[in-house]
C-alpha cells in the first residue's frame, strides 16, 4: 500500500511491494524522461528492506545538468500524476510528486531530481547503502523514526528535520560528509 496525504506522518512495517512499486515506477520514469538519459535511485525507507517506512516511494532521478529541467516533458509528466512540489524549494535539487488525489494532496512518489555527479545524488545512495549494510545503524533510524512518527504525526517538516543529525552522521561514518 502507497500513499500518504499531506502533513501526514505515520510508519508502516515494510512490504515487498514497495520495491515492486520502485521497478514500476523507474520503467515508466526511464520512458517519459529518455531524452535525458536519468540514472534512478530507490532511495528513503521504503528502499531499506525490514524498516518501518512511511508508504511513499522516494525516488532520486539524477540527470546531467539541472538546467535541463526547464525541458522535462511536464505534459507527459501530469498525464501520469506527476506535479513539482511548489512549497518545496532546494538549492540543489528538483522535487515532484506523483499524486492519487490533488484534492486530498496525497502523494504516492516523490521525485527528487538532482545532478547525477552532485554530493546530494551520491550522499541519497550512500546513506541507502549504508542502513542496508550496517543493521544495528538501521535499528537506530528507525527507532529514531518511530518516535518522530509519535511526536509529529501531521508535521512532515518536523518529523524531516528531527532526522538530519542521525542522517548526517550516517554520512560521515560512511565518508561522505555532506
Amino acid at each position: 500500500m502507497l500513499g500518504l496525504k499531506n502533513k501526514d506522518v505515520y510508519l508502516l512495517p515494510h512490504q515487498q511491494t514497495w520495491s515492486e512499486a520502485f521497478q514500476n515506477e523507474k520503467q515508466r520514469l526511464a520512458q517519459l524522461l529518455c531524452s535525458f538519459s536519468p540514472t534512478i535511485e530507490h532511495i528513503g525507507s521504503t528502499a531499506i528492506l525490514g524498516i518501518k517506512a512511511k508508504p511513499l516511494l522516494d525516488v532520486c532521478v539524477g540527470i546531467q545538468s539541472l538546467a535541463t529541467f526547464d525541458y522535462f516533458p511536464f505534459d507527459k509528466l501530469k498525464q501520469h500524476h506527476y506535479y513539482r512540489l511548489q512549497n518545496v524549494n532546494l538549492k540543489d535539487r528538483f522535487v515532484m510528486g506523483r499524486f492519487t488525489s490533488l484534492e486530498t494532496q496525497e502523494k504516492t512518489v516523490v521525485l527528487h531530481i538532482v545532478e547525477q555527479a552532485s554530493p546530494t545524488f551520491m550522499s541519497f545512495v550512500t546513506f541507502r547503502d549504508y542502513l542496508i549494510t550496517h543493521p544495528s545503524d538501521r535499528d537506530v533510524y528507525e527507532t529514531l523514526k518511530i518516535d518522530l512518527a509519535q511526536r509529529f504525526p501531521s508535521d512532515q517538516k518536523a518529523y524531516t528535520k528531527g532526522k538530519e543529525a542521525f542522517i548526517a552522521s550516517i554520512l560521515k561514518k560512511a565518508g561522505d560528509d555532506l
